[in-house]
C-alpha cells in the first residue's frame, strides 16, 4: 500500500524536490493503512488515549491525501449517474430523499458541479451547502424549494481559517478548481507547515468529536429521517467503532420497513446489520444488491 500512495499519479507530474513533504506524510499514511483494519479505528485509538498531536496529524495526512487524488481523479462517474436520475428536468433535487454520509471526500460536491457549472466551490459551499458547525454539514435544494438535504457525519477533508469558519469556510477549496500546479504545492505545503489549528483549522472531524452545536445537528437530522420508511445503503462496512452512531441512527428511523444494501458482500454486511442492537425489535426487510455498477436507487422512489 505504501508503493500506491506514493505512486499517485498527479505528484509524477511534479519535480521530486518539491513534493519530498508530501510523499513522507503519505508514506506515514499509509504505513498507518498497513497496520490497523480501518483508518477510523487508529483515529480513535488516539482520540480515546488523548494523543491529540498524532491524531491532527492523521487527520492533516487524510484531507491531503484526498485532496490530491480528487484533484487528479475528480469523482466516482456513478454519482453523475445518481444525480442525472434524480434530479428532475430543471435539476431540482427530491423532497423525499435524505443523505447522509460517514465519507469526509467531496465526491458529492464535484458531481453536484455538473447542474451548477457557474459556481465555483465558495459559491457551491455558501449558497448550497450549510455548515452547520466543525464537521457537520447540511445541504439543500439551491433553490430553496425542495426538503433534500445531504448531512456528512464526519466533516469534508480540507482547510479553513480560523477567521473565516463563518464564512462558509472557503479557504484552500479552490483546490479543486483549476489550480496551477505551483498553487496546489504552495498551498498543500503551508497546509502541511502550520501547526497552529487557531489559524488553519481541518474540516475533517469524526463525529464522536465534541461539538458545542450537536443539539441542532441532531434536531435537523432527526427531522429529516424520523418518517423513513426505506434506507439504501451503499458501500458501507458497518464498522463496530461506529456501532453506537448507527445505532443512533437506526432508532430515529422509527418507520423502518426496508433496508437495502449495496455492496459485493452484501449478504456478509446484512448479517452484521442483523446484530445491530438498534434494529434486534423491529421487523425491517433486508435486501442485497451485489451489482456495484451504478448506485442503487429503488423501486419505491418512483
Amino acid at each position: 500500500m505504501t508503493s500506491a500512495y506514493v505512486r499517485i499519479g498527479y505528484l509524477k507530474e511534479f519535480p521530486n524536490d518539491d513534493v519530498t513533504f508530501l510523499v513522507d506524510k503519505l508514506n506515514w499514511l499509509s504505513d498507518v493503512c498497513n497496520r490497523y483494519p480501518t483508518i477510523d479505528t487508529y483515529a480513535k485509538i488516539l482520540f480515546s488515549s488523548n494523543e491529540i498531536k498524532e491524531y491532527r496529524n492523521l487527520k492533516k495526512a487524510l484531507s491531503v491525501f484526498f485532496i490530491l487524488i480528487q484533484i487528479r481523479n475528480p469523482h466516482d462517474p456513478r454519482y453523475d449517474g445518481w444525480f442525472a436520475s434524480i434530479t428532475d428536468n430543471e435539476g431540482n433535487l427530491p423532497s423525499n430523499m435524505a443523505v447522509i454520509s460517514w465519507n469526509y471526500d467531496m465526491q458529492m460536491e464535484l458531481a453536484y458541479r455538473n447542474y451548477v457549472s457557474h459556481f465555483s466551490f465558495n459559491e457551491i459551499w455558501g449558497q448550497i451547502f450549510h455548515f452547520q458547525d466543525k464537521g457537520f454539514v447540511v445541504a439543500s435544494n439551491p433553490k430553496g424549494d425542495t426538503n433534500f438535504t445531504f448531512t456528512k457525519l464526519n466533516g469534508t477533508a480540507f482547510f479553513y481559517k480560523q477567521n473565516e469558519m463563518n464564512k462558509s469556510r472557503p479557504t484552500y477549496s479552490f483546490l479543486l478548481d483549476k489550480s496551477t500546479k505551483s498553487e496546489v504545492i504552495s498551498y498543500l505545503r503551508t497546509i502541511t507547515n502550520t501547526i497552529d489549528e487557531s489559524t488553519l483549522c481541518n474540516d475533517l472531524s469524526f463525529v464522536w468529536e465534541d461539538c458545542h452545536s450537536k443539539e441542532a445537528f441532531w434536531k435537523s437530522l432527526t427531522n429529516r429521517i424520523c418518517d423513513a420508511e426505506i434506507l439504501v445503503v451503499i458501500g458501507y462496512s458497518f464498522p463496530f467503532v461506529n456501532r453506537q452512531m448507527d445505532n443512533k441512527l437506526f432508532d430515529l428511523m422509527a418507520n423502518l420497513k426496508k433496508v437495502y444494501v449495496q455492496d459485493i458482500n452484501a449478504n456478509n454486511l446484512i448479517e452484521i446489520l442483523k446484530q445491530r442492537k438498534s434494529l434486534s425489535n423491529k421487523i425491517v426487510e433486508m435486501v442485497p444488491i451485489t451489482n456495484i455498477n451504478q448506485f442503487f436507487i429503488p423501486q419505491e422512489f418512483d
